[in-house]
């Protein structure tokens, strides 16, 4: 993932300076577990990066969490 992360690590940073997050309106983020089971969260997904911390935060809204019941 860091090495895909790294091609739009810029542009991600620059959203974070001004609008404070990176969301699915600037890209087409997904979130895919090691199963390959994909997160759907109905509220969006979001990117924080600073380019003062050395940490990426994903946060998203809105999961069915049934699909965890199994």
């Amino acid at each position: 993932m860091r090495t895909k992360f790294k091609k739009y690590q810029r542009t991600i940073q620059q959203h974070f300076e001004s609008q404070g997050i990176s969301n699915i309106d600037n890209f087409n983020f997904r979130i895919l577990l090691e199963d390959n089971t994909e997160l759907k969260p109905q509220g969006g997904i979001g990117v924080t990066d600073s380019k003062d911390f050395d940490e990426i935060n994903i946060e998203c809204n809105g999961l069915d969490l049934t699909l965890f019941e199994n």
